[in-house]
């Protein structure tokens, strides 16, 4: 079993070109998230 807490404070901040997080083209808009995903995030299921 793994440790909620020592995960979350291993995460690194990154900022993120947003259009290309959301949309797949570059915005220049920029959003903070983190490197990498975690147990804890949702797996990410296409659009039909």
């Amino acid at each position: 079993m793994f440790n909620p807490l020592t995960i979350l404070q291993t995460l690194t901040p990154v900022d993120l070109d947003a259009g290309t997080v959301f949309s797949g083209s570059p915005s220049g808009k920029m959003v903070r998230g983190y490197a990498a995903a975690t147990p804890f995030t949702p797996a990410a299921v296409p659009l039909q």
